[in-house]
């Protein structure tokens, strides 16, 4: 199963979760919908990369995609003027779809893809690049599933990103990084289960040091309040010791309702913003859904 599917099984399994709420939700992410098929994102300009989290939400309450959606996507072609970010975009929006891209803005994709594959074995955000990042390598993964290309060496993948491992036992998205990021080490948890790789020791309790004690995780130990991203990305990478952390799971409701905006039919990132958009929404199902099974 791929990366994709995964996460909308997860976020599927937070439908339940939302019981009356779900149809505000879905509400919710088709307000977000602009005239051009394209979701916004924190304004009112249609974003690719909100498109794949709004498209992520109806399709995983089960909604209706916007009928424009298509035309919204051709517009992007190959994704020849995109960065390595969008044009993964392009592709898992493309995936979500019944139809496919037409054939030559297919072939344009993955070889936008295969450009960024680094000697090192991984990916890098730019074309050509001299050496991976970890994000760019999730990303890069996620890609290749989407649109049906030879994914990398997996051992040798996950070898490059050796160098982004930091003093305090996590994962940075470059190397000489002193302190790990939560959402950067979870994706590399999650990376390296996805591809079959035996889990790295000491990574669970990395991850679960930084749950704050109000609930939700924090993206370094230094934040000042926990958030939906690194909340999200941390249960994702528990999730099969989930069952067992009961007082894991509690807290991390608890987070949950104090990020969901009644007024909006969304989430947003943390306590202090007061604006719901697709991403977090999407991420907010996810946690349901983590939290349901």
């Amino acid at each position: 199963m791929s990366l994709r599917l995964e996460m909308l099984g997860a976020a599927r399994a937070g439908r339940g979760a939302l019981t009356d709420a779900a149809d505000a939700v879905a509400a919710f992410a088709r307000s977000r919908v602009g005239p051009g098929g394209g979701f916004r994102g924190r304004s009112d300009a249609e974003d690719l990369y909100y498109t794949v989290f709004g498209m992520g939400v109806l399709l995983a309450l089960g909604a209706e995609l916007p009928e424009r959606l298509g035309d919204y996507l051709r517009g992007f072609g190959g994704g020849e003027d995109l960065d390595f970010v969008h044009v993964t975009c392009l592709a898992r929006c493309w995936a979500n779809l019944p139809s496919p891209p037409a054939p030559e803005a297919a072939g344009v994709l993955r070889e936008r893809i295969r450009r960024h594959l680094a000697p090192d074995g991984g990916f890098g955000p730019r074309p050509n690049p001299r050496q991976s990042t970890a994000y760019a390598c999730f990303l890069g993964v996620g890609a290749c599933e989407d649109l049906d290309v030879d994914l990398p060496d997996p051992r040798r993948l996950v070898a490059c990103l050796e160098r982004f491992r930091t003093p305090d036992g996590g994962y940075a998205d470059t190397p000489g990084q002193a302190t790990g990021i939560t959402p950067i080490t979870a994706g590399m948890v999650v990376l390296r289960r996805h591809l079959s790789l035996p889990a790295e020791e000491g990574l669970d309790e990395w991850i679960l040091d930084r749950l704050h004690p109000a609930g939700g995780f924090l993206v370094t130990p230094e934040a000042p309040l926990p958030e939906l991203v690194s909340t999200a990305t941390a249960l994702y990478a528990l999730a099969p010791r989930l069952a067992e952390l009961e007082a894991v799971r509690r807290s991390c409701l608890r987070f949950c309702e104090t990020v969901w905006s009644e007024s909006a039919g969304g989430f947003t990132g943390h306590v202090l913003d007061d604006t719901a958009d697709c991403e977090y929404t999407w991420y907010g199902l996810m946690v349901l859904g983590l939290l349901s099974v």
